[in-house]
C-alpha cells in the first residue's frame, strides 16, 4: 500500500508496486486452467478495490489492470472486469468441491458435467518445468552439516560428554581431540 499526505493533511493510499515491478502474471496463452486465469483478474481486482481510498485512484488502478493484463495476452472480452468483479462478488453457498489435474479439453467437460451436481470443480496444473528440473545441488555429507550433536565417552570412567557445535561435526572434530 502508498500512503500518499495530501495538501489538506488527510492520507491518501493505493496499490504500491516496487520500481523493479515488471506487471508479468499468467500468461493467457498458457497451459492452464481458465479459472486460474480468471482468478488473476479477480485478485488484480480486489487489490485495486481494497487498497484505493478514492475513485480517482481506483480508476487509475483499473486502467494499470487493463494495460497489465493486455500485456500479458488476456483477450479485451476478458478484461471487462466490472462484469467478471460482480460475478466474483456472488458467493454460491454450500457447494462441494474437489481438486483435479488438468487435462486440456478433458477437463472443461469434466468441469461442466460436476456443476450439473453443484460440485465445483477446480484443476491445477500437472507438469511443471520445476518438476522437470532436478536440484541442482549435491547432497550434504551428515558430518558436513552444521549443527552436530555429538558423544564423546570419557577414558576413564563411563561418563559422557554431549555437545552441540554451530560448526559442521568434521570442523569441531579437528579444532578439539574428539575421536
Amino acid at each position: 500500500m502508498k500512503l500518499i499526505r495530501e495538501n489538506t493533511g488527510y492520507l491518501d493510499y493505493t496499490v504500491y508496486r516496487q520500481p523493479t515491478h515488471a506487471d508479468r502474471y499468467l500468461n493467457f496463452r498458457s497451459d492452464h486452467p481458465l479459472q486460474h486465469k480468471k482468478a488473476v483478474i479477480k485478485t488484480l481486482l480486489c487489490r485495486a478495490e481494497r487498497l484505493t481510498s478514492s475513485e480517482v485512484n481506483y480508476k487509475e488502478e483499473i486502467n494499470h489492470v487493463q494495460l497489465a493484463l493486455k500485456n500479458n495476452g488476456y483477450p479485451s472480452a476478458l478484461t471487462t472486469l466490472s462484469q467478471i468483479w460482480n460475478n466474483t462478488k456472488k458467493m454460491i453457498a454450500n457447494r462441494s468441491s474437489v481438486v483435479l489435474p488438468y487435462y486440456r479439453g478433458l477437463s472443461e467437460k469434466l468441469q461442466r458435467c460436476l456443476s450439473d451436481h453443484k460440485i465445483k470443480a477446480f484443476f491445477k496444473p500437472m507438469r511443471t518445468i520445476g518438476d522437470k528440473l532436478r536440484n541442482g545441488k549435491d547432497p550434504v555429507h551428515p558430518f558436513e552439516r552444521q549443527g552436530a550433536v555429538y558423544c564423546v565417552p570419557c577414558g576413564d570412567c563411563d561418563q559422557k560428554y554431549f555437545g552441540k557445535t554451530k560448526r559442521s561435526f568434521n570442523t569441531r572434530k579437528k579444532s578439539t581431540l574428539i575421536v
